[in-house]
C-alpha cells in the first residue's frame, strides 16, 4: 500500500476508535469534552503552500476578450 493509504487509513481507524472511547463511556459528555481539548492543544498549526492556500489570485474579472468570444458563441 502507498504511504497515504496507509495514512488514511490510521486515520480512519483512530477516529473509529476514538468515537467508540466516547461512546462506551460512562459519562459521554464529559468524556468528549476532554478529548476536543486536549486535540486543542496536541494539534499544531501548520501552514500549507499546497493547494493555493493563503496565495493572492490576482485579478478574477474577464478580459475583454473572453467577454468578446462568450458573446460570439
Amino acid at each position: 500500500m502507498p504511504a497515504g493509504c496507509l495514512i488514511e487509513r490510521l486515520r480512519i481507524e483512530s477516529l473509529t476508535e476514538t468515537v467508540k472511547d466516547v461512546v462506551l463511556a460512562s459519562n459521554p459528555k464529559s468524556a468528549l469534552k476532554l478529548l476536543t481539548a486536549s486535540l486543542e492543544e496536541s494539534l499544531p498549526e501548520r501552514a500549507s503552500s499546497k493547494h493555493m492556500a493563503g496565495r493572492n489570485l490576482g485579478c478574477q474579472e474577464p478580459a475583454q476578450s473572453l467577454k468578446y468570444y462568450a458573446n460570439a458563441a
